[in-house]
């Protein structure tokens, strides 16, 4: 249920938005719009499926304790 509520609100969001942006010939915005969309579809279907999600502040944490230990 809550997938094809997402996949409906998803076509309705694309619907919308992309024609405008062909139409008025802006490629580039339409190309960053739809890596960001994709990149939104990910993280729904990572979120409804489970599926495990890379966290970005881990190698940040290392990279902190690492420097911490040697000051």
């Amino acid at each position: 249920m809550l997938l094809a509520l997402a996949l409906l609100v998803f076509a309705l969001i694309l619907g919308m938005e992309l024609p405008g942006l062909l139409k008025n010939r802006l490629y580039k915005e339409a190309r960053v719009f739809v890596i960001l969309f994709l990149l939104g579809v990910y993280l729904v279907l990572a979120q409804l499926y489970q599926w495990p999600m890379p966290n970005p502040l881990s190698d940040l944490y290392s990279i902190l304790d690492a420097r911490a230990n040697n000051a």
